[in-house]
């Protein structure tokens, strides 16, 4: 298995995106963008994998998927106007969202997770 890989992209301006695909244990994914009109998206499958989104701006999209066998953690942090955060997951893990601005959240129904929301 795959272990330890760690990405980083910052992104800024129009209509970025970035799409970060990473599988086994201890990866850790971190997108920046700021801007207008972005999209960044997280896929992790493993152990203990962290994925983190900060978007700053306006109608931005987040999406994170998590297959995880347990000790996972999600971070979506939305600044500005009209962002929508995604996280779709299977497994334990922790997730938090924190977003400024008449944002939209989904979150899919998993099992073992705890959730902190801010709006």
């Amino acid at each position: 298995m795959e272990a330890g890989n760690k990405s980083k992209v910052t992104q800024e301006g129009f209509r970025n995106r970035a799409k970060v695909t990473q599988q086994g244990k201890d990866n850790t994914a971190i997108v920046r963008q700021s801007g207008v009109g972005n999209r960044a998206e997280i896929a992790s499958y493993g152990v203990g994998n962290e994925a983190v989104i900060v978007q700053e701006g306006y109608f931005n999209r987040a999406a994170i998927g998590q297959l995880s066998l347990g000790g996972s953690n999600i971070s979506v942090n939305q600044e500005g106007v009209g962002n929508v955060a995604l996280v779709g997951r299977v497994g334990a893990a922790d997730i938090g969202i924190n977003q400024t601005g008449g944002d939209s959240i989904f979150i899919s129904p998993a099992s073992n997770i705890n959730i902190q929301v801010n709006q």
